[in-house]
């Protein structure tokens, strides 16, 4: 990852009526980028729908076109036997479907890699654990924590 990103864990939970949550279940505010937009920007994303829904209703009539071209090209696909349009159909939509998957495929295995990588940073920064400790095991740590030296008395 390029960015340094600062992580702070803002909520543990817990209240009079609430339980502490588990530490994998704390509130972490990730530090160093923020969101701006204005209202023009919300405009846009309207305008930017009102585009896409027309081009939405274009692609519809293409299609439509289309069909008509390879019939009259192809006079013998509209003749042909149902199930022999779907099973082309369904191959021909299979392997589509499967490159596109083995693509994202790809893309989560990197996705996966840099999620990992920011965990450990968030791990690091804020001394979290993914892994349940025992009442037993927190006191363990707490007893055998190392002790800092005082300076003229006062706690470094």
């Amino acid at each position: 990852m390029n960015k340094k990103f600062q992580y702070k864990v803002i909520s543990k939970g817990g209240s009079p009526t609430e339980p502490i949550l588990k530490e994998q279940d704390w509130v972490i505010q990730k530090i160093g980028g923020t969101v701006e937009f204005t209202l023009n920007d919300i405009k846009k994303d309207i305008e930017s729908m009102k585009k896409i829904k027309i081009e939405m209703e274009a692609k519809s009539k293409i299609e439509a076109a289309m069909m008509e071209n390879v019939a009259t090209h192809y006079p013998d696909v509209p003749k042909l036997d149902e199930k022999i349009r779907v099973a082309v159909f369904l191959y021909q939509k299979s392997w589509a479907t499967k490159k596109m998957c083995d693509e994202r495929v790809s893309d989560t295995d990197k996705s996966i890699a840099n999620y990992t990588e920011e965990l450990q940073e968030i791990l690091k920064q804020t001394h979290l654990s993914l892994e349940e400790k025992t009442t037993e095991q927190k006191v363990e740590e707490i007893v055998n924590a190392p002790v800092v030296p005082k300076e003229n008395g006062k706690d470094r």
